[in-house]
């Protein structure tokens, strides 16, 4: 029993030694970020949660020996906050990331957003999910099969990555409006801890 507490002791001492660590990096290569934690299925980004001071690198060690990778669109990030959850949304200047991942001990998982999108069941035209920041990177060109449309073109497929939104369910066949005036039909989900994984593709005639 006392084996047991003193490790717990050390493991909250050792989780305190990371935030103070994580609180000093971002003290010098970081930025003010507006931070937000979404309540409801609209505006997540209307109403600012609080501030911290955060830094955002494409490698663990922060080191920044390389640039950002062609559609990859994780990124870790400290701040000088310990009070980071899931789905929470940072930004700074135009720059906008969710929160896919934390814990005491390491950096957060972050994704970049490239998109901002809005939720609309099959056949409606009331969105049960709107302004929701995103990243979309495309999966694969489509396939050859042919829509029967005249002129359109083979749809393209799309890895939609998002924090889960409060009180909604996606699900297949419902629709994705991007802030680009594009649709998209969502074809399948995943849904995990770290918010949402959806397969999207769209079509233009």
């Amino acid at each position: 029993m006392g084996t047991l507490k003193g490790s717990m002791v050390n493991l909250l001492d050792l989780s305190a030694r990371c935030q103070r660590g994580r609180a000093r990096l971002a003290a010098v290569l970081g930025a003010s970020a507006v931070h937000y934690r979404p309540v409801s299925s609209s505006a997540p980004t209307d109403t600012p949660y609080g501030s911290c001071t955060l830094v955002v690198s494409n490698h663990a060690d922060f080191m920044f020996k390389k640039p950002s990778t062609w559609s990859d669109p994780f990124r870790y990030g400290v701040g000088d906050s310990d009070d980071i959850q899931l789905g929470d949304i940072f930004t700074i200047g135009s720059a906008m990331w969710f929160v896919a991942g934390v814990d005491d001990l390491s950096p957060m998982l972050l994704v970049e957003c490239n998109h901002v999108v809005s939720y609309f069941p099959s056949g409606s035209t009331t969105a049960v999910g709107e302004g929701w920041p995103c990243a979309m990177v495309l999966r694969a060109r489509g396939d050859r099969s042919q829509s029967g449309t005249p002129g359109a073109l083979t749809p393209g497929q799309f890895v939609l990555y998002s924090p889960a939104i409060p009180g909604v369910d996606v699900s297949p066949y419902m629709i994705v409006q991007s802030d680009d005036e594009t649709s998209y039909i969502v074809d399948s989900v995943e849904r995990t801890s770290s918010g949402w994984r959806l397969y999207v593709s769209s079509q233009q005639v």
